[in-house]
């Protein structure tokens, strides 16, 4: 049988589990993550768990459409979505990972890069709770100018501000760019250019 509250508490508890071990601050690293390295159904796992928590924090005082089981189906399909287009563009595709001293993955960020426009779409990004405002996001966003992106855009959900406010702070202003099955009433545009 399936109780409402016990994924309540289990959220509760991964939240809790990110920020008790954040409580101050830690060396990271940021490397990119090889496709011919791994599998990423399998390799991924500790990579989905900071995106659920990351967003279940980040949506838990938003007035939503949806219930918090909607938001779990939401952010589930979201990284499932992810592992595709991770799969089936090998050649565009390119994700990193935020890592502390001792391996234990406290983010990560992935792109569609177009190298002949040195552009890159930044699909998603994550940090673990209690890891923020430690510059953990910023690297992971700006990694990607390492393959010589000059110009980076970003869609989010109008819902999420402290998204919004993220990408605002680090110089990147509302943008008309568009992507397929992105509803501009529920989505803002982003982009920064170097």
């Amino acid at each position: 049988m399936d109780f409402p509250i016990m994924k309540k508490l289990s959220f509760c508890a991964l939240l809790l589990s990110f920020s008790a071990s954040a409580l101050s601050l830690h060396a990271f690293q940021v490397t990119p993550i090889v496709h011919e390295n791994i599998s990423p159904r399998l390799a991924l796992e500790e990579h989905k768990e900071v995106f659920v928590a990351a967003f279940t924090q980040s949506y838990v005082n938003q007035s939503l459409d949806f219930s918090e089981e909607g938001l779990c189906t939401l952010l589930n399909n979201g990284f499932e979505n992810e592992i595709v287009d991770f799969e089936k563009q090998p050649d565009s595709s390119f994700f990193y990972q935020a890592t502390t001293e001792e391996g234990k993955v406290i983010g990560f960020s992935s792109f569609e890069v177009n190298k002949e426009e040195k552009s890159a779409y930044l699909r998603r990004i994550a940090v673990a709770p209690g890891y923020e405002h430690q510059g953990v996001g910023k690297r992971l966003t700006f990694k990607i100018c390492d393959e010589g992106v000059k110009h980076i855009f970003v869609m989010t959900r109008r819902a999420n501000t402290l998204g919004i406010n993220f990408y605002e702070h680090r110089g990147f202003e509302k943008s008309p760019f568009t992507r397929e099955k992105m509803d501009p009433e529920l989505y803002v545009s982003l982009e920064w250019h170097e």
